[in-house]
């Protein structure tokens, strides 16, 4: 790159069209759509990086970032440059853009935006992974973009936390035409931390958004996110300082545990979140079911009474003291019950035994995460001990 000749280009268009930015904190309107009226010293810029060949990435090419890719066009280039040289100085900007060419990886950060979870005070785990407020999160292009859309769209949920993780991925420009996946790097980590986070409640928290967010030095439309469709409904609930020092212990031995017990606990983890975030009795019911069943029933080929079973393994593992063995016992005929009735007859009463069917599915919930926290923390039990103990 010729920095000299793009910063002196930079430099004088930073001062010819210094009033305007000063007005618009730095940001410039797309000059393309009114080429008339584009003030001469951006053409000049714009002639001046097309002719740079290290500069072809951003002439029509797809930039990947994670769970996303953005065509860039120089006009682009041009307006980044405006923004980025007005915010640190022309030879900054350009030596940030030199940098950006160079580099093969880009030490970023993955973003999580999640609704219904208030939290106070930043909670830090494992692989560098942070739940903070969303007020806490550092504004970007993309964290505005996200919060506008929440606010003056259909969309019922804004975010109020957020989960962020760092890491570094190749840095990618596709030509058209060319294959390439925009596979999001550290999903997995991001989405274990979520149900983690779950169990500790049980909370629900919803995922509103995602999106990779790149250093502020480093060239960005600051578009490329997603925001999933929104169903069920949103609680909210207070994450408070004691729940972090469980979700980081929790965290960090599941991290340890082997991939085949890691993938038999996120089905009943991801049963305990949705069904929690579920607007329907008879679906909550269904998840429920489903949860206890993957956490208590999991033997392969196992058959036989599945309703005394279940009862009799939650009411031992759970309770020592006798009376509320015999609560735990008769919660799990409710919970039963209530699951067959919603699969068979898609509807749910509103009563089982002495319960009304939101506490079955309230306290049916605890259990399920102190399950799964009692699980991650000491393993699956000998099942046979616990009956026969």
């Amino acid at each position: 790159m010729n920095n000299s000749t793009i910063i002196e280009a930079l430099s004088i268009c930073l001062a010819a069209l210094g009033a305007v930015l000063r007005k618009t904190d730095g940001s410039y309107p797309d000059y393309r759509y009114e080429p008339t009226e584009c003030p001469p010293v951006l053409i000049e810029l714009e002639k001046i990086l097309f002719a740079e060949p290290d500069l072809a990435i951003f002439n029509g090419q797809l930039q990947v970032m994670g769970n996303g890719a953005i065509r860039w066009e120089i006009p682009q280039l041009v307006i980044w440059l405006l923004k980025r040289g007005y915010r640190v100085g022309a030879e900054i900007a350009v030596h940030d853009l030199e940098r950006y060419v160079r580099s093969q990886y880009l030490q970023s950060k993955r973003v999580l935006g999640l609704a219904g979870l208030k939290v106070k005070a930043v909670c830090r785990m494992e692989r560098g992974i942070e739940l903070l407020s969303w007020a806490d999160l550092q504004d970007s292009v993309t964290k505005k973009l996200i919060y506008e859309n929440c606010i003056q769209s259909i969309h019922p949920f804004s975010p109020s936390a957020a989960l962020t993780q760092e890491l570094q991925f190749a840095k990618r420009h596709i030509r058209e035409g060319e294959k390439f996946s925009i596979t999001p790097p550290g999903d997995i980590d991001l989405d274990d931390a979520v149900l983690i986070i779950s169990a500790v409640g049980p909370f629900a928290p919803r995922i509103v958004a995602s999106w990779i967010e790149l250093p502020d030095w480093a060239p960005s439309l600051g578009v490329g996110y997603s925001i999933p469709y929104p169903e069920g409904i949103v609680r909210n609930d207070e994450w408070e300082s004691t729940h972090c020092p469980i979700a980081a212990e929790i965290h960090k031995k599941f991290l340890s545990l082997d991939t085949a017990t890691k993938q038999n606990l996120r089905v009943p983890m991801g049963r305990l979140r949705s069904g929690l975030q579920s607007a329907s009795e008879v679906d909550a019911a269904i998840d429920l079911g489903i949860a206890l069943e993957g956490l208590y029933l999991d033997e392969d080929g196992a058959q036989g009474e599945l309703n005394f079973r279940l009862r009799l393994r939650m009411s031992r593992y759970l309770e020592a003291d006798p009376v509320l063995r015999r609560s735990t016992f008769n919660l799990g005929k409710n919970i039963y019950d209530m699951r067959s009735s919603a699969v068979h007859k898609g509807r749910v009463e509103r009563r089982y035994g002495r319960m009304n069917t939101p506490d079955i599915l309230r306290e049916g919930f605890k259990d399920v995460a102190d399950t799964i926290i009692s699980f991650i923390r000491r393993g699956k039990p000998d099942w046979d001990s616990i009956q026969l103990g």
